[in-house]
């Protein structure tokens, strides 16, 4: 792969790694008595069942940096893997 080409496939990656993390973000995972959480593999948002005068939400920031890191080298290997099986062929298209 030349430079150019590494240097778009991880920017998507990254990108890709950081769409998937916010929407496991919306999917509640894991459930402990006063609170649910949210994100996969990992828990990073978490909504306590509290008193309305305390703010509910918290946010927990080494969870969700795992998460990125995680979706991100996913997403990078998917695409990598899916850049060799089309690499050599014409227009890119695999063919049947």
């Amino acid at each position: 792969m030349n430079r150019m080409k590494t240097t778009r496939l991880v920017g998507v990656a990254i990108l890709g790694g950081i769409a998937i993390t916010l929407v496991t973000g919306l999917v509640p995972f894991r459930s402990l008595l006063g609170a649910v959480h949210y994100g996969f593999p990992i828990p990073w948002l978490i909504r306590r069942i509290v008193a309305p005068e305390f703010i509910p939400w918290s946010v927990n920031w080494g969870g969700l940096a795992i998460d990125l890191v995680v979706w991100t080298l996913v997403v990078f290997v998917l695409l990598t893997l899916y850049d060799r099986r089309t690499a050599g062929r014409p227009g890119g298209q695999p063919t049947n």
